[in-house]
């Protein structure tokens, strides 16, 4: 069985949209507290500002979420930070538009 040593549970969530010190970066997930980034050969800096945007527009309630991050893992392809969320429905608002939960992996098998 695998063990799952994060703290909590990471989605992906469309329509999420993530500047680091300015800069649109990818994201590959995220979580209430950490931010997974696909590595840019700018990034990895040990602390930047991150701003994370949902639009009105993708039938999201819009927010403008900015924050201090500090990164916590540097890989080949990726980067983590940490940030803090200062909105109290961060969490609940992550697991509503997390859209990993709707893959099917048997269908992708078939």
């Amino acid at each position: 069985m695998y063990d799952e040593r994060r703290r909590e549970p990471r989605y992906v969530v469309d329509g999420l949209r993530a500047e680091l010190d300015g800069q649109p970066s990818e994201i590959l997930d995220i979580s209430a507290s950490a931010l997974r980034l696909l590595r840019s050969p700018a990034g990895g800096q040990c602390a930047a500002e991150v701003r994370l945007r949902l639009s009105a527009e993708a039938g999201f309630p819009a927010v403008d979420l900015r924050s201090h991050a500090t990164l916590i893992r540097f890989t080949p392809d990726a980067m983590v930070y940490a940030y803090r969320a200062e909105i109290a429905e961060w969490p609940f608002l992550l697991k509503a538009f997390d859209t990993f939960q709707d893959l099917s992996l048997p269908a992708l098998e078939a």
